[in-house]
């Protein structure tokens, strides 16, 4: 008689329900951010500002893409991420200067910065304002020969920006302003300089006539830098106290906010979508009233700084937790782009010039569908990423190529060098 086989052991259900579990929790544990020398999910997420940027500024009115990016429509735009990370980055990046080389050299360097930022503004301006000019575009500067030096000199003066140029126009004065900002902060008075910035933004909410920063700048009619200079500053006390606040604050970048947050900007995202309606029922004012009075990005308006609230919590509580499939999946992309915002920046003026011009010849005159849109705007991000990426080796292959200086004639560079810094 054949012999019967014992019965297969079975695990208890409850300890392969645990087995899974805690594997499922070494996985997230290996995904989440460890940190480093340098706080890369920054850099990432300044990343995925460039990219909203660009498509926000390239193409027509309907894009795939917009889906992702908002279109700058939303009740919120690239534009805030970019000057609160600015402000964040110059606080973190300043209080180490601070700490080793003493207030006096922070102030120096910050100086230096809005003076190298200042000949950028101007440079780009005219630039883009003469090719726009001589490429016939609709937002070409309306300039005679006679109106031309008048042009001229308000741009040098920052009394006129244009088309685009105004963030830069704006970051100057920012990166200016942030030297008594810093001194106030290192001497222990970061309350006082807070308060400051709540006091200025919300005199220009109430009276704007009475507080315009830091006089009329003509054609700046988005970025008005009492309002926007509120996002900044208060990036740079974070910045600046970012291991202090961690303490208190690392909560945010936890599982509980990652959802909280999640869930408020799916409601943003809904109300969106649902054109304020729903608010406009609760409050019983109209919508073009909530979009004035709540959501005006000229006038950052509070409700569109608590929308930027709740999407940059939950963005770092996002990249933070998810750290490692973000940083395989986009970090090629995002984090050159981030890492070098301020090229990426200047370098979206010229593509989107160029989209304008190469756009019909491709598709042809009329209104470009959402997929011939979307085409432009990822060939610009790949076109700004692609110039960015090969900028050092090529430049190191052409240092290479060159032929070397003299000994003495090395030495003279070296020391007129070490004399610029």
């Amino acid at each position: 008689m054949a012999a019967i086989p014992a019965p297969r052991q079975r695990l208890p259900v409850a300890l392969s329900l645990s087995a899974l579990v805690s594997a499922f929790g070494g996985v997230l544990r290996r995904w989440r951010y460890t940190g480093g020398k340098r706080d890369l999910r920054f850099d990432l997420l300044r990343g995925l500002a460039v990219v909203a940027m660009v498509v926000d500024h390239v193409g027509g009115d309907q894009s795939w893409l917009y889906t992702i990016t908002g279109g700058n429509r939303f009740l919120v735009s690239a534009a805030e991420a970019f000057v609160f990370i600015s402000g964040l980055v110059m606080g973190i990046v300043y209080s180490s200067v601070v700490t080793r080389q003493g207030v006096a050299a922070a102030l120096s360097k910050a100086l230096k910065r809005s003076w190298t930022l200042y000949m950028l503004t101007v440079g780009l301006t005219l630039v883009t304002a003469m090719l726009a000019y001589q490429l016939k575009l609709f937002w070409a500067p309306q300039v005679t020969t006679g109106t031309l030096p008048n042009f001229i000199v308000g741009v040098l003066t920052l009394h006129r920006t244009f088309y685009l140029t105004d963030v830069l126009l704006m970051y100057t004065f920012l990166v200016a302003g942030a030297a008594l900002a810093l001194l106030l902060i290192a001497q222990g008075y970061t309350w006082q300089a807070l308060a400051a910035s709540w006091l200025i933004w919300g005199i220009w909410q109430r009276w704007p006539q009475e507080i315009a920063l830091p006089w009329t700048i003509a054609d700046n009619n988005v970025f008005e830098l009492a309002a926007w200079q509120l996002l900044f500053i208060n990036g740079l006390a974070i910045g600046y106290h970012r291991r202090a606040l961690a303490r208190y604050f690392g909560w945010l970048t936890g599982w509980v906010s990652l959802v909280v947050f999640g869930a408020l900007f799916a409601g943003a995202i809904a109300l969106y979508r649902d054109k304020l309606a729903t608010l406009s029922w609760l409050t019983g004012f109209d919508t073009n009233f909530l979009n004035a009075h709540l959501f005006s990005k000229d006038d950052a308006r509070i409700g569109r700084l608590v929308v930027f609230v709740i999407l940059a919590v939950f963005a770092l509580a996002l990249t933070t937790n998810f750290w490692g499939p973000l940083h395989r999946v986009f970090g090629w992309l995002l984090l050159p782009l981030g890492q070098n915002a301020l090229w990426a920046y200047s370098l979206h003026l010229f593509v989107i010039m160029a989209t304008t011009k190469l756009g019909p010849v491709v598709f042809g005159n009329g209104a470009f569908t959402s997929g011939q849109n979307a085409l432009l705007q990822a060939a610009g991000v790949l076109a700004i990423w692609l110039f960015i990426t090969l900028r050092a080796p090529v430049a190191a292959r052409v240092r290479q190529l060159a032929p070397r200086p003299a000994p003495v004639a090395v030495v003279a560079a070296r020391r007129v060098e070490v004399e610029g810094q």
